[in-house]
C-alpha cells in the first residue's frame, strides 16, 4: 500500500465520493499519480488510465504489471486488482 496525504483534501473527497453532490459547474481534478507502485512482489506501472470506481466515485488509475497483471489505485489509497 503506497501513503497517499489525504488529510488537507479529506472534505473535497467525501463530497466528490457522496454521490449526492451536484456542482453548477464542471470541474477535473488534475492528479499526480505515481509512475510506479509497488504490491505484493511486483511492480505496476501507470498506463496512463484514470477513471472513477464504480462503488463510491473515487478518482482512480490504472497500472499494469509483466504477464497483464492490472490495478486501480484509488485516490484514497485504496488498490483492486484486476
Amino acid at each position: 500500500m503506497i501513503a497517499i496525504e489525504t488529510d488537507a483534501v479529506r472534505p473535497l473527497l467525501d463530497r466528490i465520493a457522496d454521490g449526492k453532490t451536484r456542482y453548477p459547474c464542471q470541474f477535473h481534478l488534475q492528479i499526480g499519480w505515481p509512475q510506479i507502485v509497488t504490491h505484493g512482489d511486483r511492480h505496476f506501472f501507470k498506463t496512463g488510465k484514470e477513471g472513477t470506481r464504480r462503488g463510491d466515485g473515487m478518482p482512480s488509475a490504472e497500472y499494469q504489471a509483466d504477464k497483464g497483471r492490472r490495478l486501480w489505485l484509488g485516490l484514497d489509497g485504496k488498490i483492486d486488482e484486476d
